[in-house]
């Protein structure tokens, strides 16, 4: 059978209440977090205010700081792969590295406006939004950079192309769409709050997010947008002043998260159905504002925001099916379904009470290819999705350990 390279991502964290999913972090700073970038489960980047860039090869466990010749706030950050990479920031500040970090090169964008947010579809081409309605695109991999027209002057807060003819930009006060690589920008019907982030999971299907509670959904590629059921589970009701919702993030058109900015410090919502319905996914950081939200993929994810907090979590479309956390009979472990599976499969489990628990997947060598689950869950049945799409055919082991109760089952991956 041939093997097939896959990046194991372990869970490392400390427990929060019933919310055990998310991980506190240790950054190593105090400065104001911005953004986050991962490029696979184990190597990603955030960077900050007075220059901070930090990096971590093992998914956050520890991250090291980058030096760069800049104190200016940096915005943003992205990686096309585990060498190229660029940063931007406040007074026109870009750089770029091919080597991982160990370098920054400083470019020039032609301006000296702040610039707030970077989307590069592959080496070549990508774009940078910024202040006063500024937008850049370089198709040489950022060596020379053109201005575009934005069709508005205020203040670009991200920016996202689903392919290099569509993208949609989101400022402070509404949304606009280009369907020609930028040289056009149309404004789109949308009420005119504070926009902090736009996602697009494909050319039709995305969200916007943004201040008093703004969180809407298109779709029909941004024609129109309706704002997804509101629902008090989220938990941001009761925010004073309204909260700002600063990123959003899916990775499928069910999965999704956004981070809140409010008068508590900082929250992060799941939802599973596309955004009819929010769950907290994590219930505050107390004084800590979160400000940016990313996934690799359904296992690990990563939050930042104010004081130097990064969250982590690593658990895979997980959920605890059982209203109100009942006490189960027993413990238990069934069979995944389907199976045999391709590419994806559904793991059930039941905890009869609160301990610590893992779910670990094995190849047929006894090989630990996939933590799962590593960490203490309440009472009640939970049910996961295991991707094997990494994997090659074969015959692969899954375990539910928990206390003094151990089960094995078999998967078949058949492709």
């Amino acid at each position: 059978m041939k093997k097939t390279l896959f990046v194991i991502c372990f869970l490392h964290f400390i427990v929060f209440s019933s919310y055990a999913q998310w991980a506190q972090q240790t950054s190593g700073t105090i400065n104001w977090l911005n953004s986050v970038y991962f490029i696979n489960c184990e190597t990603g980047w955030t960077v900050g205010d007075a220059g901070t860039v930090l990096v971590t090869k093992n998914g956050g466990l520890n991250w090291s700081p980058q030096v760069i010749n800049t104190t200016e706030r940096i915005n943003d950050v992205r990686f096309i792969s585990s060498k190229t990479g660029w940063i931007a920031g406040n007074n026109g500040l870009l750089f770029k590295t091919i080597n991982g970090g160990v370098n920054w090169n400083q470019l020039v964008p032609g301006t000296i406006k702040n610039l707030n947010k970077i989307y590069f579809l592959n080496s070549r081409t990508g774009w940078i939004a910024g202040d006063s309605g500024t937008i850049l695109k370089t198709t040489n991999s950022g060596i020379s950079w053109g201005f575009q027209s934005s069709s508005t002057l205020r203040t670009i807060y991200s920016i996202f192309f689903i392919n290099s003819n569509t993208g949609w930009i989101a400022y402070n006060g509404g949304i606009s769409k280009t369907t020609n690589g930028g040289l056009n920008w149309v404004a789109k019907n949308i009420n005119a709050y504070s926009w902090r982030s736009v996602f697009f999971i494909n050319e039709l299907t995305g969200w916007a997010s943004g201040s008093v509670y703004s969180l809407f959904k298109t779709t029909d590629g941004g024609e129109n947008w309706g704002k997804p059921v509101s629902n008090s589970t989220a938990g941001d009701d009761g925010d004073s002043p309204p909260a700002t919702y600063t990123s959003v993030f899916f990775i499928n058109e069910n999965s999704g998260w956004y981070t809140s900015s409010h008068s508590f410090g900082g929250r992060i919502s799941k939802t599973y159905n596309g955004g009819m319905k929010w769950y907290t996914d994590f219930p505050t950081t107390k004084d800590e504002k979160l400000s940016s939200v990313f996934f690799y993929n359904s296992l690990s994810g990563w939050a930042v925001g104010e004081n130097g907090t990064i969250l982590h979590i690593s658990l895979k479309d997980f959920v605890n099916t059982t209203d109100n956390n009942p006490a189960s009979e027993k413990f238990s472990l069934s069979q995944n379904y389907p199976n045999p599976f391709n590419p994806s499969s559904i793991i059930r489990f039941r905890i009869k009470d609160s301990r610590f628990v893992t779910l670990k997947v094995y190849d047929i060598t006894g090989r630990e290819i996939e933590t799962l689950v590593n960490g203490k869950l309440n009472p009640g049945t939970y049910e996961l999705k295991f991707d094997g799409s990494s994997l090659s055919s074969g015959i692969y082991f899954y375990t539910l350990t928990a206390g003094d109760f151990k089960e094995t089952k078999k998967l078949f991956l058949l492709k």
